[in-house]
């Protein structure tokens, strides 16, 4: 089993490899929220459960998202197996001091904190987000862990172990909350402590090396490089906890329904910006590093005209039959009617969003293989710091919906500055002015079918979009076309 997880891939290979097990794992923990929620429904349970993961999980994916992305390229200029074993070990180490640090801070002025961020929390809910936060906090540093790992075999082309480990990990969290849901709330931590502790040993034990020499300074040295990035998160971190600071003063569920929304759609789209984006840095860096320009070109805007097309069809899917999956999927329990109507209406508004994240996730491969983070860390601070004040600005006017129009609208114009400057800097271009259009009319038309209940004018609607996509991008269709068909050939030859 070992053996075939650890072997090196090809592009293709690795984006199979990962979609493989991603999907799995991604069904996975979804069916452990659903489960999760149908026991306690849109509630200050869940309420408190959804903030913790907020309000922790966004400074640590901070963490592991800015300090990260130098890692491949750094392993990829270690000479020997011993220095990037030590690499690897420098990171951990220097990982678990920020880490602890931080939740150390966290833990001590707890209260105080949680006074200025959970304004209409009471008593009772903020008790038990502060028993979440404790098992969440071991959760999180496992994770940042277990991401070094990823990048460790990610640079040596293996792919298989990572995911493997995640759907182990995935598998023991949810036996963990079916054995114990019914006994205490906090079982959902319990399981996913445990499916942590377990994957964080399966890739530990798969290391080539297991002692550590000497300390690489370089791991300190990337944190000092990332710090650009660090800043531009750190906007991101401040608009989570403003976004879950006016989420707490609404009703009861209403924090718990916005993180629904927010996972469905996260789910929607990581399925496969993770196998395609996972697989596709490690080779748009080393191409960028053999100085392959025209390979990086072909790659970006054959995997972003696939992110165009199937997130397309996905949102305008999700206009006819989103409100009955929704129903078939959530309604039951403690949850109700009224729940699902607002969460098929916010899912609708964050939807387009998923366009934008995937394209922009290349996108920003692209300016890191270039080691270039000052241009997108201005560009999404920006983007942030608007996000930011449109939800001051508009809060008392729009309620809940604020909060998914101003992240949709953020997604959309990170997405589009970061791809112009990319043409404009690198004459790569990832972001045609095409797709953009039609992205434009993907992301006005989708939230629109809030204010449309016939089912007729729902489908002219979809036609005529459709239409719009052909006329748009009937090149990359033939192209993709004639590529499809080569496949086949070449395949029935074999």
């Amino acid at each position: 089993m070992f053996k075939f997880l650890e072997r090196k891939s090809s592009f293709l290979q690795a984006i199979r490899v990962i979609f493989f097990f991603d999907i799995f794992v991604r069904i996975i923990q979804f069916i452990r929220e659903l489960i999760f929620s149908t026991f306690y429904g849109f509630s200050r349970v869940t309420d408190a459960f959804n903030y913790t993961v907020n309000i922790l999980g966004t400074p640590i994916n901070l963490i592991a998202d800015a300090l990260l992305v130098g890692i491949i390229p750094a392993l990829n200029k270690k000479n020997t197996m011993q220095e990037k074993i030590n690499y690897v070990f420098s990171l951990l180490i220097t990982f678990f001091c920020i880490i602890f640090s931080l939740f150390f801070l966290f833990f001590i002025f707890y209260q105080h904190i949680m006074k200025f961020l959970a304004p209409g929390f009471d008593p009772d809910t903020l008790d038990l987000t502060f028993q979440f936060s404790l098992l969440y906090a071991v959760i999180g540093l496992l994770t940042v862990f277990n991401r070094i790992f990823d990048n460790f075999f990610k640079a040596e082309k293996v792919f298989g172990l990572f995911n493997f480990s995640n759907l182990i990990s995935a598998i023991l969290s949810i036996i963990v909350l079916l054995l114990l849901f019914k006994l205490t709330p906090l079982a959902i931590t319990v399981g996913m402590l445990v499916g942590a502790l377990v994957g964080f040993s399966l890739l530990f034990i798969r290391l080539p090396l297991k002692k550590m020499t000497s300390f690489d300074k370089d791991a300190v040295t990337l944190i000092k490089r990332s710090i650009p990035l660090l800043l531009s998160g750190g906007l991101g971190v401040i608009n989570t906890f403003v976004d879950k600071s006016f989420s707490t003063v609404f009703e009861a569920g209403i924090l718990t329904i916005l993180s629904y929304a927010t996972m469905i759609v996260t789910l929607t789209g990581s399925i496969l910006t993770n196998a395609i984006g996972g697989a596709s840095y490690s080779f748009i860096a080393s191409e960028i590093a053999e100085n392959k320009k025209e390979s990086v070109i072909n790659r970006v805007n054959q995997i972003n005209f696939f992110f165009l097309s199937i997130f397309s069809l996905i949102c305008l899917g999700f206009i006819v039959l989103g409100f009955f999956f929704l129903k078939i999927v959530f309604l039951r329990g403690a949850i109700t009617a009224e729940d699902i109507d607002i969460l098929y209406k916010l899912t609708l508004i964050f939807l387009p969003s998923t366009i934008f994240s995937s394209i922009g996730t290349i996108v920003l491969q692209v300016f890191y293989s270039y080691d270039n983070l000052k241009v997108t860390t201005i560009v999404n601070s920006l983007c942030v710091i608007l996000q930011i004040v449109f939800n001051i600005l508009f809060i008392d006017t729009l309620g809940y919906y604020t909060l998914a129009i101003s992240f949709a609208l953020s997604s959309l114009l990170s997405t589009t500055i970061n791809g112009y400057l990319l043409h404009r800097i690198y004459g790569i271009t990832a972001f045609h002015y095409r797709f953009f259009l039609f992205s434009l009319v993907i992301s006005l038309v989708t939230p629109s079918a809030i204010l449309i209940n016939d089912v007729w004018i729902l489908l002219l609607m979809i036609f005529i979009v459709i239409s719009i996509y052909l006329v748009l991008c009937k090149g990359e269709i033939k192209e993709y076309k004639q590529k499809i068909v080569l496949f086949i050939k070449n395949k029935s030859k074999n």
